[in-house]
């Protein structure tokens, strides 16, 4: 199973600012695969946004602060006017509710204003 049920890629124009939800599903079973483990939730996530050089831009391309309900990660982006066109990067550090800490990357953020 995927680490995420989203979209391929998200392409961000100037003016965008646009809430995306990001799944990391449980394992339906304890023998079945799944973004995280069988009978465990994300108690709670931060998101981190990197350019391509690897600096840290969250405030450039997420507005306000994530959330997450039922293993969904909501976040608003928005197009990056500082960095301005490229790819991007997005990080979770999700905690589980076991205590127990996963990360996600999600490398698909693409900023063209065209």
């Amino acid at each position: 199973m995927p680490n995420f049920q989203s979209v391929g890629s998200i392409n961000l124009q100037s003016g965008d600012k646009l809430s995306w939800e990001f799944e990391m599903p449980a394992a339906t079973s304890a023998t079945e695969k799944g973004a995280i483990p069988y009978g465990t939730t994300i108690a709670s996530v931060v998101v981190t946004a990197y350019n391509s050089a690897g600096d840290v831009v969250t405030t450039d391309l997420i507005v306000g602060t994530p959330s997450v309900l039922n293993n969904i990660v909501t976040t608003v982006l928005k197009y990056p006017t500082t960095n301005g066109d490229g790819r991007y990067k997005l990080t979770f550090a999700c905690m589980l509710s076991t205590g127990q800490t996963r990360q996600f990357d999600f490398k698909r953020v693409i900023a063209e204003n065209t």
